[in-house]
């Protein structure tokens, strides 16, 4: 612990009291080696003129006061103690952030990520320096405030600069509406299929921010098959290139129509124009035999009535006249 002489010369307080003591302190340096506080006091008193001994006195007893309490507070302070666990925490939580945890490093690389992190470290450094300088201005020492107070409104104002830089250009620059959301380019390979042959449906996304959710749905126009069974449900693409196969079941009688819906990172939704895939039964083999074809029934036989035979028309023969010769 420093002597009081030595400790009372370094004091810089704007006091009027502490510059008569250290001017008596200055001028009496062969004397001031006084190892109680009535040795001060003497020297005071006898070197001090009568308008400003009872200042002198004064301060003398406010100033070795807070020399004794100094030299009593020996270790940690409970301000030390706190910033020392503060940085302890920041650090295991990087610690962690860095080494252990697989979407830390991940999550910075996101731009809304990385803005909403630094956004909020400043804001929240910003308003607890402020809260801590209001607070500490009510317990502070007078003679302390003035050189204190000047450092910490400097710390802050910087900090309150580069706050409203963030805050002014993140949210003056964040559109009221958001990217619109589009599906172009659906291509179905091979564009016909038949009843059990799966086809593969191909899309590209524009606009919105990734990942993309996004659904392939089918719909049967007869309504012979549902629309479960002919959709491909809850895909993801980070890039914004669609593509999966979509399952066309053997029910199937006839064309359907197939659309693409997606869902970008921030909930708007885009859905594609629906495209034609033809569905057609397939061709029988080449060496199957043609069915026989049905012989109509055979008509029964109609038959001609007999030819009807002339009446014989020659003459009788003559009878011999009466009395002839015998």
């Amino acid at each position: 612990m420093a002597d009081f002489g030595e400790w009372l010369k370094g004091r810089k307080d704007i006091d009027s009291g502490l510059k008569i003591l250290q001017k008596i302190a200055t001028e009496k340096a062969d004397k001031w080696q006084a190892a109680s506080l009535e040795g001060y006091a003497a020297i005071a008193v006898a070197e001090a003129d009568e308008a400003s001994r009872d200042l002198a006195m004064r301060s003398l007893g406010q100033y070795h006061e807070r020399w004794l309490l100094q030299g009593r507070s020996t270790g940690m302070s409970s301000g030390l103690k706190a910033l020392v666990f503060g940085a302890l925490l920041l650090a295991g939580v990087l610690f962690y952030g860095v080494f252990w945890s697989s979407t830390f490093l991940a999550s910075l690389g996101e731009i809304d990520q990385a803005r909403g992190l630094i956004t909020f470290l400043f804001a929240f450094g910003t308003i607890g320096i402020a809260i801590i300088t209001s607070v500490s201005v009510i317990w502070m020492d007078v003679s302390e405030i003035d050189a204190r107070i000047t450092k910490a409104k400097d710390l802050l104002a910087i900090l309150m600069g580069v706050l409203g830089t963030i805050v002014g250009f993140y949210f003056g620059s964040a559109g009221g509406t958001p990217t619109k959301v589009a599906v172009a380019e659906v291509t179905l390979q091979p564009a016909s299929t038949t009843p059990g042959s799966p086809v593969t449906v191909s899309a590209r996304v524009t606009g919105g921010a990734g990942p993309y959710r996004y659904d392939i749905i089918g719909t049967d126009p007869t309504n012979k098959v549902a629309p479960a069974n002919i959709s491909v449900l809850d895909k993801v693409s980070a890039t914004g290139e669609l593509s999966a196969q979509l399952p066309v079941p053997k029910e199937v009688e006839g064309n359907l129509d197939v659309k693409v819906s997606v869902v970008d990172s921030k909930g708007v939704q885009g859905v594609s124009k629906s495209v034609t895939l033809k569905v057609a039964a397939p061709p029988p083999p080449a060496g199957a035999k043609a069915p026989d074809a049905v012989k109509p029934p055979a008509a029964a036989a109609t038959k001609q009535p007999e030819a009807v035979k002339p009446q014989d028309t020659a003459a009788p023969p003559a009878q011999p006249a009466a009395g002839a010769a015998k």
